[in-house]
């Protein structure tokens, strides 16, 4: 429980640091507390309470000097977390103010949302016993520390996130069942030090990228401006793609400044680039041809809403231009995985604008003939993925990929039972240790998401994280065949449903996280849209 200001006489002198009613009969003053913090309980710790918790601290600092001196630089993380937590502490008992930094909250979020993709995460700053420097953790740093101090000193701040989330309880009780899962994990982990680790970075990049997107896109407008954002950062990562293309290696390969080298096995590995039947696949800023396939594809159903939509002419033409772009990268990267939300993508988008068109101009002839040839367009493009030669060689693979659909199937067959051997999972970050399989360099890997989930959560865990994504699809299509016409910020339903599809779908053959923020982002999104569209609904019966 906060200590509140105290009486507006006090308020009205915030020079004074002193309260007088701790003054004693004699005139001096027994305590001093900072203004607004004065006027507390007495201590009701005793004495000799008081003494054992001074030696217990005293003990406590002495061991952890003595683990500093024989540790550092070698191991620091952990000597962190004390800090960590006096810190949360601070920021707890933080007064409510006026001026709440929400405008800084709303700068670094646009400035951490580029940086996820923009600047590759392996090139960073590298100091003895700390992690990686990187850009993300630069940025999204400071964008957790404002998130904190906004939702501790501004009422207003809480209250509107609350509002949010009460709009979609579902979701948000999900996601807290998932953290809790998350943090319980570390303690079943071989690596608990490895996992706490991996449990901060989803924090950071996860759960704190909802909360903040959810008061964030509460701004009307502020999602078609998200929108706009991901389509020019997708423009500019392919276009460093194409470059890589072009010269057959990374751009920055070799011209790297000596203070962002990494001397690290896996770092040399992603600049080295990787190579599929002879041929260089293009992997942009992503440590992974996959993850940079997986993103495009994640961006495919924006920049097709913004093709459609009511935006300028320069912006649909330049929309529409794009999508041939991507589509060629998706190619290079030589992932089937991006191929399929190329499949995914535009088929699910054209039954929902043939549904809405139709919904908003009854008259329309080209609306209702997709609709009802709908089912047969969809037949003939799954079946050209099997009978047309090109197609299928490149979305189901010539023979080359059959080691890795194999090797897939082999997961399946060893993770399954390991799931049930223990349901509660086997600890955050342990999935590829715990399954056994590793790739072609030796390392532990895992090719599915949907099994890293079960073997590191549990089914606890997998039904809580897949159980979000599912409610998102859910409601996103709900609400996107509910909300035409009403406000432009709605018709993004349509994109987060279809894009949130793909990453389900992607999930089932790639296990990496590197687009997870983005997800979080969507789902924050989706939060608030609906939150809006409720309070909108609302509206509109008071005032008829």
């Amino acid at each position: 429980m906060k200590i509140q200001p105290a009486d507006g006489e006090f308020a009205r002198r915030p020079h004074d640091r002193l309260d007088p009613r701790h003054a004693s009969p004699g005139g001096s003053i027994q305590s001093s507390v900072l203004h607004p913090y004065f006027g507390g309980l007495k201590s009701v710790i005793p004495p000799m309470a008081r003494w054992g918790i001074f030696a217990a601290i005293a003990l406590y600092c002495v061991a952890v000097g003595f683990l500093f001196a024989l540790l550092a630089p070698f191991v620091m993380v952990p000597f962190a977390v004390p800090i960590a937590a006096l810190s949360m502490a601070v920021i707890w008992a933080l007064p409510d103010i006026r001026n709440p930094p929400i405008a800084p909250l709303r700068m670094m979020f646009w400035i951490f949302f580029p940086a996820l993709f923009l600047w590759p995460n392996y090139l960073a700053i590298t100091l003895p016993g700390l992690p990686w420097i990187t850009m993300i953790r630069l940025t999204g740093i400071p964008l957790v520390f404002l998130l904190l101090v906004c939702a501790s000193v501004s009422a207003d701040f809480r209250s509107q996130t609350s509002q949010v989330l009460r709009a979609s309880p579902a979701l948000w009780k999900m996601l807290v069942i998932f953290v809790g899962i998350q943090f319980l994990s570390i303690f079943l982990s071989d690596q608990p030090a490895n996992s706490l680790q991996k449990f901060i970075v989803a924090q950071l990049t996860w759960t704190s990228i909802f909360f903040v997107s959810c008061y964030i896109f509460l701004t009307p407008r502020s999602v078609i401006r998200w929108s706009f954002a991901f389509w020019l950062i997708t423009c500019a990562v392919t276009a460093i793609g194409f470059l890589e293309y072009v010269q057959g290696k990374l751009p920055w390969a070799g011209h790297i400044p000596s203070f962002l080298q990494i001397e690290d096995e896996h770092v040399q590995r992603i600049l080295a680039g990787a190579f599929r039947d002879n041929k260089y696949r293009v992997q942009s800023t992503f440590s992974t041809s996959l993850g940079f396939a997986e993103f495009v594809a994640l961006a495919l159903p924006f920049a097709l809403h913004l093709t459609f939509s009511r935006q300028r002419i320069a912006i649909r033409v330049g929309a529409a231009l794009s999508i041939p772009l991507f589509l060629f990268i998706v190619i290079a990267t030589g992932a089937r995985l991006g191929l399929i939300g190329f499949i995914i993508g535009p088929l699910l988008y054209l039954a929902f604008w043939a549904v809405l068109r139709w919904r908003e101009s009854r008259g329309s002839l080209l609306a209702p003939a997709i609709a009802f040839a709908y089912p047969a367009i969809f037949c003939a493009m799954v079946a050209s993925t099997f009978f047309v030669g090109r197609i299928r060689n490149k979305v189901w693979g010539n023979g080359t990929q059959t080691a890795s659909t194999q090797g897939r199937i082999e997961q399946y067959e060893t993770g399954i039972p390991k799931v049930f051997r223990h349901p509660e999972g086997y600890g955050i970050g342990m999935a590829s240790e715990t399954l056994g399989s590793a790739n072609q360099a030796g390392i532990p890997s895992i090719d599915t998401y949907y099994l890293l989930v079960a073997l590191d959560y549990g089914i606890l865990g997998f039904l809580a994280y897949y159980g979000m994504i599912l409610w998102s699809i859910y409601n996103a299509t709900k609400y996107a065949f509910q909300g035409g016409g009403r406000d432009r910020d709605y018709g993004l339903f349509t994109p987060i449903a279809i894009s949130l599809t793909i990453f389900f779908v992607i999930k089932a053959v790639f296990a990496q996280d590197s687009n997870h923020p983005l997800v979080f982002m969507m789902m924050g999104a989706l939060a608030a849209l609906i939150y809006r569209a409720r309070r909108d609904e609302q509206a509109a019966q008071t005032t008829t």
